[in-house]
């Protein structure tokens, strides 16, 4: 079986962003970068450290608040974790991973309806995204809606056929329907797209068949 609900960590799209050079934003990028090897390394202490840090070097970066509030979580300080994400996703309302986690944050304390509400609002605010797709087919998957969600990831797929988080989750719906070549087909493709993903290498070893 796979684990049901994976944390997200923003690595690469610190180095993304554009239209910013100052001296804060390239020592939060640095700060942010240095965290998520700590992190990496099972160094949670230390990652939390270094991402205080940067929030105070930047306090608009969305990645830092974002990394910030997981490691809150992690280490079980749901509120403080709850408030770094929201503060996140009123800068970069789309920043998908911070979705997740914090959907995650709500179901883990059975606030499955308000995650669910805050997917569908995602969503209708941006019929297009397949990021919103994905998230809403995940928390459907959770409700044992297995049709419904099929449809939203196929949706999803149909307009982004490489999002990782969409192949990830049709993956683990075809585990849920005892179907693990489809499932191990799905995780193949996500590490296609992303090979450092450790969850789908990790779900993929778990659809191999046992000697």
């Amino acid at each position: 079986m796979y684990p049901p609900m994976w944390l997200r960590y923003s690595c690469l799209g610190l180095l993304l962003v554009s239209g910013c050079n100052s001296m804060e934003h390239v020592e939060s990028s640095r700060l942010n970068e240095q965290g998520v090897a700590c992190l990496q390394n099972r160094q949670f202490d230390q990652a939390h450290a270094k991402f205080a840090e940067a929030l105070k070097q930047d306090p608009q970066n969305a990645d830092t608040l974002y990394n910030l509030a997981s490691t809150y979580q992690r280490n079980n300080q749901p509120r403080e974790a709850e408030k770094y994400y929201k503060q996140a996703l009123q800068i970069n309302p789309n920043h998908a991973a911070c979705r997740h986690n914090y959907y995650v944050l709500l179901v883990d304390e059975n606030r499955e309806i308000e995650a669910k509400a805050d997917a569908e609002k995602w969503r209708s605010q941006h019929p297009q995204s397949a990021d919103a797709l994905a998230q809403c087919a995940w928390l459907t998957r959770l409700s044992g809606d297995l049709p419904a969600a099929q449809k939203q990831l196929e949706q999803a797929l149909a307009l982004e056929p490489k999002n990782p988080e969409a192949l990830l989750e049709m993956g683990k719906l075809y585990q849920d329907l005892h179907m693990p070549v489809r499932a191990k087909a799905m995780y193949g493709r996500v590490l296609e797209v992303d090979p450092y993903n450790e969850e789908a290498g990790k779900l993929m070893k778990a659809t191999q068949p046992k000697k």
